[in-house]
């Protein structure tokens, strides 16, 4: 969108991201991530990225959206085919985006029937210039908040993750 309401737009989202909201978050994503390190048990060979990395930000979105946990591997397809899609034409980009954006119309009607404290309901319950959001909006930064965030991240936590893996010294300070 473009100015002034695209700035608008983007102030919506700033409650969600206060450092209180985010603490609130903090012990649900800790005991998921040991969750996942405690089924890494054993293994002699671990793919950081994949079986750990990626898995975080699909769970921590989904738990500030409302969605089902257990949709975390839709999320990773999701990612995979917007982004795999870039160079597409734009009629086959659109194609490849129908399933996500059926499924967020979807946790959308969910939430419009069943209200939680989430951002998808106050997403649905924001307004700005005197109206709520249009629902192709909501969806949209539905989309964005998954897309983005779960691909920034999942690579974040596994380029750090890699770094300290071949950087000893660095890995003791953190320690």
């Amino acid at each position: 969108s473009d100015p002034p309401f695209h700035k608008d737009a983007r102030k919506l989202l700033l409650p969600a991201f206060t450092k209180t909201a985010v603490a609130r978050q903090e012990p649900a994503t800790r005991a998921f991530c040991h969750e996942l390190i405690d089924a890494l048990e054993g293994r002699d060979v671990v793919d950081a990225a994949h079986d750990y990395a990626q898995h975080i930000p699909m769970r921590v979105i989904s738990n500030m959206l409302g969605f089902p946990p257990e949709d975390g591997p839709q999320f990773r397809r999701f990612v995979e085919t917007a982004l795999e899609a870039i160079n597409l034409p734009p009629d086959d980009r659109l194609a490849r985006m129908d399933e996500l954006f059926d499924y967020l119309q979807e946790q959308i009607r969910d939430h419009v029937d069943d209200p939680r404290d989430d951002l998808t309901t106050y997403l649905i319950n924001a307004e700005i210039y005197g109206s709520k959001l249009q629902p192709s909006h909501v969806a949209g930064t539905m989309a964005l908040l998954l897309i983005a965030g779960i691909d920034t991240t999942w690579s974040a936590i596994g380029a750090s993750l890699w770094h300290l893996a071949k950087t000893p010294a660095d890995r003791e300070r953190l320690v």
